[in-house]
């Protein structure tokens, strides 16, 4: 499975060559961190392929909805 980080206030579960380039992505946004810092998140990873449940597709005239489920720890925001 291929992960990604999910950042967070703690230090991040990689080493060496990925644990420069993770910390170099994080550190392009010192204002992202501060937030996340101050909720308290906890750096994770994430698989980046997910596999919908119950897929389902409506079409109409001019567009097509989709709803499905994804696993717990899956984000997912369909109001955006």
């Amino acid at each position: 499975m291929i992960t990604a980080a999910l950042a967070g206030d703690n230090a991040l579960p990689t080493t060496d060559d990925a644990e420069k380039l993770e910390q170099s992505i994080l550190d392009l946004e010192p204002d992202l961190m501060a937030l996340i810092r101050g909720n308290r998140m906890r750096h994770d990873r994430r698989a980046i392929v997910l596999k919908p449940e119950s897929l389902d597709a409506q079409w109409d005239e001019d567009s097509v909805t989709l709803s499905f489920f994804l696993d717990s720890g899956s984000f997912c925001d369909l109001d955006s």
